[in-house]
């Protein structure tokens, strides 16, 4: 970023700055240690805006560095939380298997019965919860843009043509 911020900046050496070339405001990147402030603040998605880069090549470095950030910091999060869930999933796997096993083992299938109407009774349950959010949302939707049609409507007739 440094060095293409210079593309059209020349040093002062009176003021001991870099400057836009034809004027006397200097460039945000002063030095290669003050652009690393830039680079981490960037990768890390803070944005401070206290230094951004004015040239087109720092503008595609810019854009370079941001989308690299995006793509390092967002792969391994979705790696270690689909990881997260597969452990997850195994352990409840397993869990489900050793309960089953226990029942059929106490040779008393109702019991085993039992608890799956037990847990199919708790997802259907769930659904049902869901599914009434979902009617909540959707009238409370359809409400607002029959409000929002009304209104139009109102100020169209008013208008005088």
């Amino acid at each position: 970023m440094f060095y293409a911020e210079q593309t059209n900046s020349h040093f002062n050496k009176y003021k001991l700055r870099w400057e836009y070339d034809g004027t006397n405001t200097p460039t945000p990147f002063q030095s290669i240690p003050d652009t690393f402030w830039w680079c981490f603040v960037t990768i890390a998605t803070v944005g401070y805006g206290d230094k951004f880069p004015t040239s087109d090549a720092g503008k595609v470095v810019a854009c370079l560095t941001m989308f690299l950030a995006l793509i390092s910091l967002s792969l391994p999060i979705v790696l270690i939380g689909n990881s997260f869930v597969d452990v997850i999933n195994e352990s409840e796997r397993k869990k489900r298997k050793k309960e089953n096993k226990m029942f059929k083992e106490s040779g008393q299938p109702s019991l085993l019965l039992t608890k799956q109407i037990r847990d199919l009774t708790s997802d259907v349950e769930k659904l049902d919860s869901t599914l009434r959010e979902m009617e909540y949302i959707l009238e409370n939707y359809m409400a607002e843009h029959a409000k929002k049609k009304k209104k139009a409507r109102k100020a169209d007739d008013n208008k005088i043509y």
